[in-house]
């Protein structure tokens, strides 16, 4: 598998050369593939329908949410482990630390050896920045 970068010129955020412009590679991301397109997907390789795959991801976001709520690590399969995480606001004296330091939560997802070995796999190639992609030109919608 290929994926696409091109060249950017920006200030160098940090280290010996902070502020100096340099040329960094910049990954060009492609189209957001939908839901739809998922489900689709997905029902043409299983004997299962898009409804069917919809109502499966709609049950397994749902039981995620719940076991990360509560505070749990959860692992699914060869997907990966999804985890919740918080940190907090410093503060001087123990009594002091309360609910309210307590930054936004976020889930943090560490992905399944599948996902890991296809990362290892992936090839890198050049292209000029101003061109634009085929879904780009022709307006392909992911999801129909």
């Amino acid at each position: 598998m290929s994926v696409s970068y091109y060249v950017i010129e920006r200030r160098v955020p940090g280290g010996p050369d902070k502020g100096k412009m340099k040329q960094f590679a910049q990954f060009r991301l492609g189209s957001v593939i939908g839901f739809e397109a998922i489900c689709r997907k997905t029902a043409l390789l299983s004997t299962a329908t898009s409804g069917d795959v919809k109502v499966v991801l709609n049950g397994l976001l749902t039981i995620i949410s719940e076991y990360l709520e509560a505070g749990h690590s959860v692992k699914v399969w060869v997907l990966g482990n999804f985890r919740p995480s918080a940190g907090s606001n410093p503060v001087e004296k123990e009594e002091d630390v309360t609910a309210h330091q307590m930054r936004r939560p976020r889930i943090i997802f560490t992905p399944g050896k599948a996902l890991r070995t296809m990362l290892s796999q992936i090839s890198f190639r050049r292209i000029d920045p101003l061109v634009k992609t085929i879904e780009e030109e022709c307006g392909e919608d992911h999801d129909i």
